[in-house]
């Protein structure tokens, strides 16, 4: 359990306990709350980086580890302080990190690698267990050693952290250790990289953004994903929002959990009112009396806290925002959401009072909206054209190398999959497209259950076939039947049957088992 005040010390210990004695894989959300409370208003002491903990996917690591992460930088691909813990043989390894999976735009200074002969304990992991007779060392030897440690684990589970000489360190010890490397870290990613490791308070000129496109295509999540970069700074200009929409960037979906705290959430639908998103009367009781009380809705709230950190940016996510009545919904803020009427610490901007409140109501020049809409519910030509005016509006299309990508794991047991997957997806949707449109295209997120990583891809793709797509077919194709599954579905996966005169389609046995869903699916591909 938990300590109500964290050192890293104890971190660290539960980390080699978790690590060596658990058989599943483990949450490690836990370990990045603690983080931050470690280093909350210590800018000081703790540099402001992010923690990444792992302990295995899909399969218990035989080496878990522990990274620090600058806003530029990803485990698959950079460079960063990270504890190696080889438990198999109890030594902690707290070293000058390289990413296996992409070889980093940026590399450690001749100094770390001991090229210019300032050397302290500082080679590559794999020659220092070379030097020492240990076991091969197939992972992470490309990185630096800055500290070893031998783990001592005592029947009690207490866990010791001992020089090479089996010497104890100290808990300050330990900490000293890493805040020198943190430290070091830091100021040279900060003098390095063209993005500063902080917060980036540089304005994206476009305020607010409509995400649409087909269902399925991951709009919700490119939303989140925009939200990190626009915060972290990463996505600076319109052209850098454009690449990561066409793929070109790889961000991290855990890197808005980071910003959670400048990220706000919220759905819209039918129910949904201008009082619970700018505000409105609220009533309760007070010792047996009715008050009437101003209440602010979730968006004023979260622009007072926009207003209150202007050096930092806001993001509110609006999901399926067509599904609300927008203008009853937005009311003065149709008007305020204007990037040129926007406010800041420097303008006061264009305010409007409000009735009910007494006061005047802005929007600051940090906070970012962006909403997500899709296609099939209500033709974008419908909107608001005051709100379709003030918003950019991006297309999310169906990706089929996000589908290659997730089908790719299964070749080496299954050849030909991800090919026949692929086709079967452009297939369908070229038939779609052909007679209804682009707006009711197969998004990519219907296969991701692929990435479960099945026994047999097969019975999954029966699975999403059958219970998701076919029933969207039909909802689209409603009223329609000879055209879904004479042309769309080529006469494959249903037949034609007839009662007293009258005709309906009723589903093949290739729908209920594997092995002649595979054969009409190759039929259907071609």
């Amino acid at each position: 359990m938990a300590l109500m005040d964290d050192r890293w010390s104890q971190i660290l210990r539960e980390f080699i306990l978790n690590a060596k004695y658990s058989n599943t894989n483990l949450n490690t959300s836990s370990y990045n709350s603690r983080w931050k409370k470690l280093i909350d208003g210590k800018p000081e002491k703790w540099p402001s980086l992010k923690l990444k903990v792992s302990f295995g996917q899909g399969k218990v690591a035989k080496i878990p580890w522990i990274a620090f992460l600058a806003e530029n930088m990803k485990v698959s691909k950079g460079i960063y302080p990270v504890y190696l813990y080889y438990k198999d043989i109890d030594i902690l390894v707290l070293s000058y990190g390289i990413s296996e999976k992409e070889k980093s735009s940026i590399d450690w200074p001749e100094k770390v690698k001991g090229n210019d002969k300032v050397d302290r304990v500082d080679q590559a992991i794999y020659k220092l267990f070379i030097n020492k007779k240990r076991p091969e060392i197939r992972h992470y030897g490309r990185s630096y050693v800055f500290k070893l440690y031998q783990i001592d684990i005592d029947k009690n589970q207490n866990v010791n952290f001992l020089t090479k000489d089996r010497k104890n360190i100290s808990d300050d010890e330990l900490e000293n250790d890493l805040l020198e490397l943190l430290k070091y870290y830091y100021d040279y990613m900060k003098n390095k990289s063209k993005i500063n490791v902080s917060n980036s308070n540089v304005y994206l000129m476009t305020k607010n953004i409509i995400l649409h496109g087909p269902v399925g295509t991951g709009k919700t999540r490119m939303a989140r994903l925009i939200a990190s970069g626009i915060i972290s700074g990463k996505i600076r200009s319109f052209q850098d929002l454009d690449r990561e929409i066409k793929g070109d960037y790889e961000m991290d979906l855990e890197d808005s959990n980071t910003y959670d705290d400048k990220i706000r959430f919220v759905t819209f639908h039918q129910s949904y009112s201008y009082e619970d998103f700018i505000g409105g009367l609220s009533v309760d009781s007070q010792d047996g009396q009715i008050r009437y009380f101003a209440k602010p809705g979730i968006f004023m709230d979260f622009c007072e806290k926009a207003s209150n950190d202007i050096n930092n940016n806001y993001v509110m996510i609006i999901d399926e925002i067509n599904r609300g009545d927008i203008s009853r919904i937005f009311g003065e803020l149709i008007t305020l959401i204007d990037e040129d009427k926007r406010s800041d610490d420097s303008s006061g901007g264009f305010s409007i009072k409000l009735p009910i409140f007494q006061k005047d109501f802005s929007v600051p020049k940090n906070l970012y909206i962006i909403g997500t809409m899709n296609d099939t519910d209500r033709s974008i030509a419908l909107l608001d054209l005051a709100l379709r005016r003030r918003f950019v509006f991006l297309k999310i299309e169906p990706d089929i190398n996000v589908v290659k990508k997730w089908t790719g794991i299964y070749d080496d047991k299954y050849p030909g999959f991800s090919e026949t997957v692929s086709k079967f997806f452009m297939t369908l949707n070229e038939m779609i497209l052909k007679t209804k449109g682009s707006d009711f295209l197969i998004g990519h997120g219907f296969f991701k259950d692929l990435t479960l990583k099945a026994d047999d891809p097969y019975r999954i793709l029966r699975y999403i076939f059958v219970y998701k797509i076919i029933p969207l077919l039909q909802e689209i194709y409603y009223g329609s039947n000879d055209i879904l599954y004479e042309i769309v579905l080529k006469g494959k996966f249903f037949e034609k049957k007839e009662n007293d005169g009258n005709y309906y389609y009723q589903p093949k046995s290739s729908l209920e088992s594997e092995d002649e869903f595979k054969n009409e699916l190759k039929k259907f591909i071609g």
